[in-house]
């Protein structure tokens, strides 16, 4: 991480989002390089991967018990960060089919010489 804090100690929400944004879309731009996966590319998508898999992590993070709420509260009150966004369902299912990305995004994670830091 680029910050010697770790991510919950920022000072708002929006931070929180920057922060983890920022390290999602490195590790997915160095991954499609060195041929790790292939994201699809479709001219008209609506929210990259980075934002939609940033928009998850900031939920889990913050330990929101409905994704559907939490995709519903993203859209409402930081919408200005990620402007165009799909549907619920479209969310869902992409979420779905990333799977294996965040299991390899999990086991690249910087570890941490403490017991404060936790990885699902």
């Amino acid at each position: 991480m680029p910050t010697k804090e770790l991510p919950l100690h920022q000072h708002t929400v929006v931070d929180l989002f920057i922060i983890i944004y920022v390290y999602v879309d490195d590790y997915l731009k160095a991954a499609a390089r060195s041929g790790l996966f292939t994201l699809p590319n479709e001219p008209h998508q609506k929210g990259s991967y980075a934002e939609l898999m940033t928009i998850a992590l900031v939920g889990d993070l913050l330990a929101q018990p409905s994704v559907q709420q939490w995709y519903a509260q993203v859209r409402a009150t930081y919408g200005f960060l990620f402007p165009v966004l799909p549907d619920r369902t479209r969310y869902l299912r992409i979420q779905q089919n990333l799977e294996r990305i965040y299991a390899d995004l999990a086991l690249r994670l910087p570890h941490f010489d403490d017991d404060t830091v936790y990885v699902i």
